[in-house]
C-alpha cells in the first residue's frame, strides 16, 4: 500500500490587449472599434493540493486519488468565483503474463468531478517492463494511443494522442489532444 501527495503552485496570465470581442466588429470593415468590455485580472496564481492511495499485489492493482482538494480560483474577470472542481479518480486492473517478458494489462479508470463522470476502459501491453503501448477509450468518445519507455531505470517518458470516435467531434478536429510527460519514480527498486 502506498500513499502520495502533490502540492503545486500555478500562475496563469492573460493579455487583454490580444482578445477580441463582438462589439469591436464593424459589419463592413471588420475589427475597427475599441471594446467596452472592462478588463479583469492580468494574472492569477494559486496553490493546489492532491492526494491518493495505491495498492499493488502480484497481479492486481487499484488506486484512488483526489485532485484539486483546495479547489483554487482560476477566473480572470472581476471577483471571479470560478474554482477548479475537485476530481476523484478510481482505477483498477489486472496483469496477464503472456510470456516472461510480455504482459497485457486491462484496466478501468473512473473519473468523477463536479460536472461529470467519465468511464475509461484501457488495454496496455508491456514488454520487459520497459516499453508500454496501449489504447484508452476516453469517456467512450475518444480513442487514445498511449506509449511510454523507461530510461535510466526510474525515468518514464509518456506520449498520448487522442482521436475522436464521434463523427461530430471528427468534423471539428482529427486529433482531440496530444500529451507528453516525464515521470520520475522515487524510492523504488
Amino acid at each position: 500500500l502506498s500513499i502520495g501527495f502533490s502540492c503545486a503552485f500555478f500562475v496563469k496570465t492573460l493579455d487583454w490587449r490580444r482578445l477580441t470581442f463582438g462589439d469591436m466588429i464593424d459589419k463592413r470593415y471588420g475589427f475597427i472599434y475599441n471594446t467596452k468590455e472592462i478588463s479583469g485580472f492580468s494574472s492569477r496564481g494559486s496553490i493546489d493540493f492532491s492526494t491518493g492511495l495505491w495498492y499493488s499485489g502480484n497481479k492486481f492493482y487499484s488506486g484512488i486519488s483526489i485532485l484539486h482538494i483546495t479547489q483554487p480560483y482560476e477566473g480572470f474577470i472581476g471577483a471571479s468565483t470560478y474554482r477548479i472542481p475537485a476530481e476523484m479518480y478510481l482505477t483498477g486492473g489486472y496483469i496477464y503474463n503472456i510470456t516472461s517478458d510480455y504482459y497485457v494489462i486491462p484496466s478501468i479508470l473512473l473519473i468523477n468531478s463536479y460536472f461529470s463522470t467519465s468511464f475509461n476502459p484501457i488495454v496496455l501491453t508491456s514488454y520487459r517492463n520497459k516499453y508500454l503501448l496501449g489504447l484508452t477509450w476516453r469517456n467512450l468518445t475518444t480513442v487514445s494511443l498511449d506509449a511510454s519507455i523507461v530510461a535510466f531505470k526510474k525515468l518514464r517518458l509518456f506520449i498520448s494522442c487522442g482521436i475522436p470516435t464521434s463523427r461530430i467531434l471528427w468534423d471539428v478536429s482529427a486529433i482531440s489532444y496530444f500529451d507528453a510527460s516525464i515521470r520520475y519514480r522515487f524510492g523504488s527498486k
